[in-house]
């Protein structure tokens, strides 16, 4: 199998670029939007982004499904990037300037919705395509590397400037909206060059017609048990981030009383080092397996998250800035040790069985990271109301109460520190080595 041209790699990697934009923008700010923008109440908030996300992961198989069975001049693949890439970046700028003339709860939930769908479209056919660009664990690893680098872009651009963005226009919903025109379009560059970029990368072409179904999906994930435990990490470690980055806007607001611009350089500084530390990373996976990598890279965010506890707010920002920059190290090892993991458990399909189903499995696989986003979004809102929060329309601060304060740091450090020492547990069954992997 001859290697992947750089092209490609960089090309590819600019699709992550893209949705990380629109991932990071509305984690960080979306339901803060909701509930001090639009005055919508933070379990409502909660629960409408909980319906988007169950919608999404319904869809996600069905995506896989289409995708293997589509046939253009493009590949099976590469056209759906461009018709989900240039909805989902619509769909995001709609989300940050509703309109006025229905209730804030009906057209948040539309914009949800629509977004939901043309992220799925783009996104299933998207991960689908490493597994198809190489046989080789390493160059695959490589072609994860450089998503990771570029996630790391979209999380700068989405989590730091950003909220800057916001704050540098003045605040308020306007504000809001005005950031996401100016990002929405940058994303959307970034996914037609992504589009145009991978002509002529490898794709593979299926030699038997295989049907999908609900027993055939089941069935599917039984039996590849790698893939199984993979998902399994995979929906813990993305529920941890999920419920932490949608909280950490309210835990540097209420606990240590900053505004957004801190938030952003916060987010600014882990995010450079996510992309710095990837060679490091890269340099450990020849030498050591990457479920192992994993958990180290686990434990380490763990002990980062946790250690807010001794944080207050006369901490300095040398020190929330320090944690920034060691979270980034571990975050950069847990965001390419498990998509990397991804396309290996495919191959390991591919040479049980001699079917090439890449979207089914990329369909499945971003069931549970939907389904992990759901749950974790809609638990951050859920909590926060159980907490007391108390929402507005004006944008100011409210002050809030101990106990809800004290809810805010439960949120943001101690939960995603235990859900993610727990996602190390499923690893421990995962047996596939690279070695094992047939190469063409």
């Amino acid at each position: 199998m001859k290697m992947i041209q750089q092209k490609h790699v960089l090309s590819w990697g600019l699709g992550s670029l893209g949705v990380a934009i629109f991932f990071n923008t509305q984690t960080v700010l979306l339901t803060r939007f909701m509930t001090d923008e639009l005055g919508i109440a933070a379990g409502v908030a909660g629960l409408l982004l909980l319906l988007s996300k169950l919608y999404d992961a319904v869809t996600d198989p069905l995506m896989g499904w289409i995708t293997d069975r589509t046939k253009s001049k493009w590949g099976r693949r590469r056209p759906w990037l461009i018709i989900g890439g240039v909805g989902s970046a619509m769909a995001f700028i709609y989300l940050f300037n509703v309109p006025s003339n229905i209730s804030v709860i009906t057209a948040i939930f539309i914009g949800l919705i629509a977004y939901s769908t043309f992220y799925t479209i783009f996104n299933v056919p998207y991960l689908a395509m490493p597994a198809e660009m190489s046989t080789l664990p390493l160059e695959r690893t490589r072609l994860v590397a450089w998503r990771v680098r570029a996630i790391g872009m979209g999380q700068l651009i989405g989590s730091s400037f950003a909220p800057m963005m916001v704050f540098w226009f003045g605040g308020g919903r306007s504000a809001h909206g005005k950031m996401a025109i100016i990002l929405g379009f940058v994303a959307m560059i970034a996914i037609i060059f992504c589009f145009l970029g991978t002509k002529g990368a490898n794709q593979t072409v299926p030699k038997l017609k295989t049907k999908l179904s609900l027993k055939d999906s089941t069935k599917l994930i039984l039996e590849n048990k790698p893939f199984l435990f993979l998902i399994i990490t995979k929906f813990l470690q993305l529920t941890a981030t999920a419920i932490m980055l949608a909280s950490m806007a309210y835990f540097f607001q209420h606990w240590l009383k900053r505004e957004f611009n801190d938030l952003g350089l916060y987010f600014a500084i882990s995010s450079v080092i996510i992309i710095l530390v990837q060679p490091f990373w890269m340099s450990l996976v020849k030498k050591y397996s990457k479920a192992e990598l994993y958990q180290v890279a686990a434990v380490g965010y763990a002990l980062i998250s946790l250690s807010w506890y001794f944080s207050d707010p006369q901490t300095g920002m040398f020190w929330i800035l320090f944690r920034s920059s060691l979270y980034g190290i571990f975050a950069g090892g847990l965001l390419l040790l498990g998509q990397a993991m991804l396309p290996d458990t495919i191959h390991y399909d591919w040479q049980q069985t001699g079917l090439r189903r890449e979207g089914i499995f990329a369909g499945l696989y971003t069931t549970a990271e939907k389904l992990s986003f759901a749950i974790g979004g809609a638990m951050a809102g859920l909590f926060l109301q159980y907490f007391g929060y108390q929402s507005s329309q004006s944008g100011e601060v409210v002050i809030q109460s101990s106990t809800t304060i004290s809810g805010i740091y439960f949120l943001a450090a101690v939960m995603p520190a235990l859900l993610m020492l727990l996602s190390c547990v499923p690893l421990k069954y995962y047996r596939l080595k690279e070695n094992d992997l047939a190469q063409e």
